[in-house]
């Protein structure tokens, strides 16, 4: 999940330590979304990446956020 304040230059930074980190697909929050709209969100965002490859939208179980770095920590915040 990327944060509404974080920059898309700032995307680009991976530390060395993630360079060879895979993520199953990417969410940017939206200005005025609220907790609802961001579960929603990213619920749609595993059910897409499920049928990508040929399963039910239900194939990806979500048990957990990771909230890093320094902007991580206002989305970490709101949970």
């Amino acid at each position: 999940i990327w944060t509404k304040s974080f920059s898309d230059e700032m995307k680009t930074h991976v530390p060395v330590s993630c360079k060879d980190l895979t993520y199953l697909a990417q969410v940017q929050d939206v200005e005025g979304w609220n907790l609802k709209d961001l579960e929603k969100a990213v619920k749609e965002a595993a059910a897409s990446a499920a049928i990508k490859i040929g399963k039910n939208r239900d194939f990806y179980t979500i048990v957990g956020c990771i909230a890093g770095g320094e902007a991580g920590g206002d989305m970490a915040d709101a949970f």
